[in-house]
């Protein structure tokens, strides 16, 4: 509430998030190097995915004096 201007501001929010992720581990990844020689290295591959979602109502009122 601001009495400077004579508001009164009310907000109203919903919000969902989600979220999944997976993981493989010991992940050969093959490389070749400029000399010619192959390598291989063992990694783990991390995948994430996040959603998220807001419903956001603002009610602003003027409040004016009824004299």
């Amino acid at each position: 509430m601001s009495f400077a201007d004579f508001q009164m501001i009310q907000i109203n929010s919903k919000s969902l998030t989600v979220g999944a992720g997976y993981k493989i581990k010991g992940l050969k990844l093959p490389f070749k190097l400029p000399n010619g020689k192959k390598i291989r290295l063992d990694n783990d591959l991390s995948f994430r995915f996040d959603f998220s979602w807001r419903d956001e109502l603002q009610l602003i009122t003027r409040l004016t004096g009824a004299g």
